[in-house]
């Protein structure tokens, strides 16, 4: 039971992490915050990371070590489907916009 609360923790951490890691470059670098966009950073991000990003992961880590190929190649397969998921999800909430 531990475990799997530690697990659960681990996965909320990690997203709010990078949510956090994304504002603070922006604030660092560019001198800017979300303002009333933010709804829109979690809704474009959170169900990427939710229904691809943590099952890959979840994947990965649970085969044994010596399947080193099968996990590189899901690293890779899970690095190019984050990125491109972002990007979608961006224009089809641009698409909404464009239609209402």
């Amino acid at each position: 039971m531990k475990q799997k609360l530690f697990y659960v923790l681990v996965a909320i951490a990690s997203y709010f992490a990078g949510v956090l890691a994304y504002l603070g470059y922006l604030a660092l670098v560019y001198d800017q915050s979300l303002g009333s966009d933010s709804s829109k950073l979690i809704g474009w991000t959170l169900p990427s990371y939710l229904f691809l990003i943590l099952p890959f992961y979840t994947l990965m880590f649970r085969w044994r070590k010596s399947a080193i190929f099968l996990r590189t190649a899901l690293l890779i397969v899970l690095s190019i489907i984050a990125a491109a998921s972002v990007t979608v999800m961006m224009g089809l909430g641009n698409t909404e916009s464009l239609f209402s």
